[in-house]
């Protein structure tokens, strides 16, 4: 299998030796149990999806927002260094754009940092207003959470995968492998780096 290539020269491959609990409902053929299961990982390969896009918690988003705004401060705050020692303008921060239709760059003052610079507490506040009221901290997850969640969820989808590769085994070969079936159920080895999908 193609995704054998990508593991590591050195990797120690072991087989995966617990129990595989393989069973046919009650009048359940093979086909139909592989049918199952394979339903059952559409719905486990959904709730990955659902991990994935929950959104962060807004205590997170607030924090993150509020170290972007004291960037755009920081460098939006001007320089009066030379202004207080040499009496020349005060600096404000420049920017270098190109405008379509005119050859070459131009210099031009950068508004929202200066802005940043001038009002960064009511910014905050105000952005801050504007995150709590949208968040959903109800479905939100940290990326501790998500982590924890995404893992149980892959064991789960590779524990899915052996039984149905247990099935197809006993279907005797009505049933067709997957193309991107997880070689680890494949071929029973223990876990491993789960395969590129």
């Amino acid at each position: 299998m193609a995704a054998l290539r990508t593991l590591p020269a050195d990797i120690v491959l072991e087989m995966y030796d617990r129990p595989i609990a393989a069973t046919l409902g009650k009048g359940e053929s093979a086909p139909q149990a592989v049918e199952r299961i394979r339903q059952r990982l559409l719905e486990l390969k959904a709730d990955l999806h659902t991990i994935a896009s929950a959104p962060i918690p807004s205590s997170i988003a607030v924090a993150r927002m509020k170290q972007q705004i004291a960037a755009l401060a920081d460098r939006g705050r001007p320089s009066v260094l030379n202004c207080a020692e040499l009496g020349s303008e005060v600096e404000f921060a420049k920017t270098s754009v190109q405008h379509s239709g005119m050859p070459g760059w131009h210099e031009t003052h950068e508004v929202l940092p200066l802005i940043a610079w001038l009002f960064q507490a009511d910014l905050e506040q105000a952005l801050e207003e504007e995150i709590r009221e949208i968040a959903d901290d109800a479905s939100a997850l940290d990326d501790d959470e998500r982590l924890k969640r995404e893992r149980a969820v892959l064991a789960s989808i590779l524990e899915t995968e052996r039984i149905e590769e247990r099935l197809i085994e006993a279907s005797e070969a009505e049933v067709a492998r997957r193309a991107d079936a997880d070689f680890r159920a494949v071929l029973g080895l223990a876990a491993l780096p789960a395969p590129a999908r």
